[in-house]
């Protein structure tokens, strides 16, 4: 049944129809570990996801740079085509401090400005529960920032961008990226559906600050967002933090596959010592490929939560 838990640790390119393994001890599995980190081929690209940074904004502001200001220094190398950040901004929505450190770090991304990203890379943002009320995140993210940017889609209730959607393109696939916000409505989470009806020739990633638990089951809203979202066949991707942990699952529906890919280090050294997400997208050979690196520390993560690769048909896309 599609509701039963099911925890994904290995992957295997080579098996285009994997099955569920029910009930396991996640850190007994084998991964398919990718290629050699840094490496990226002709049609590769990449999406880095941002976790949780409200350590960074309240008292570690110099990480949160580090951060983007790498997305952008390696933009090219990478390929990086689209950021996602996951939620609680802040710490203290009331701060406006906090906010204006979110802001500086946010920006760098903007002014990465060239032939082909005329706006700067494109990035989504939503809420988490430390971003509410969304008064500030409002004034400093509403949706008059980000209007005339080619990439942005729309929101929900304008000028209101706690429910947002972004359009982005990459080696010739089309996406589309909703981000919902904190304690979303059945109103904004049916509004998502028709998007995803509205746009059904593009791949779809929905970005939810609460959607795994630190074991890899369901939240509440990661599971009304998958029961309500799962008859659109162009989903494939959810993306949260929230949960302090790394985990992820992989469920069915119809033969349409959705991952759930769960990441966030608040609770490490310094605010989570830089450590951010890399999915990188190898179209040639039907992988994601995830990787985890700080480059404040200058280190990879590679345990077997850290990274590992998943299989992905592009072509029944």
């Amino acid at each position: 049944m599609w509701g039963s838990l099911m925890l994904w640790k290995n992957v295997l390119k080579n098996d285009p129809e994997p099955k569920p393994i029910m009930e396991i001890d996640v850190d007994t599995i084998n991964i398919n570990m990718s290629p050699e980190r840094g490496t990226v081929g002709e049609e590769d690209f990449v999406i880095i996801p941002i976790p949780d940074t409200q350590g960074y904004s309240k008292n570690y502001p110099a990480n949160f740079n580090a951060q983007t200001q790498w997305i952008v220094d390696n933009r090219d190398a990478w390929n990086i085509v689209y950021v996602a950040h996951e939620g609680d901004i802040v710490m203290t929505s009331s701060s406006i401090l906090e906010w204006e450190n979110a802001n500086a770090a946010i920006t760098i991304l903007e002014k990465s400005v060239s032939e082909g990203f005329p706006d700067g890379i494109p990035y989504g943002m939503v809420t988490g529960n430390w971003d509410v009320p969304t008064t500030n995140y409002n004034r400093y993210f509403s949706a008059d920032r980000y209007r005339d940017r080619s990439y942005y889609g729309g929101v929900y209730s304008y000028p209101n961008n706690d429910n947002n959607y972004m359009l982005f393109s990459a080696s010739g696939m089309n996406f589309i990226v909703i981000n919902l916000r904190w304690k979303f409505d059945n109103k904004e989470l049916n509004w998502a559906d028709k998007l995803l009806q509205s746009y059904s020739s593009r791949l779809a990633i929905i970005v939810s600050h609460w959607i795994l638990n630190e074991d890899g089951s369901f939240g509440q809203p990661g599971e009304t967002i998958y029961s309500t979202l799962k008859e659109n066949p162009n989903l494939f991707l959810l993306l949260c933090g929230h949960a302090e942990a790394e985990n992820m699952r992989m469920d069915t529906y119809k033969g349409n596959v959705v991952y759930s890919l769960l990441a966030n280090y608040q609770d490490r050294p310094n605010g989570g010592n830089g450590w951010l997400r890399i999915l990188q997208f190898s179209p040639a050979n039907n992988e994601i490929r995830v990787k985890t690196y700080s480059p404040v520390l200058d280190m990879w993560e590679t345990d077997s939560n850290s990274e590992f690769t998943l299989y992905f048909n592009f072509d029944k896309k």
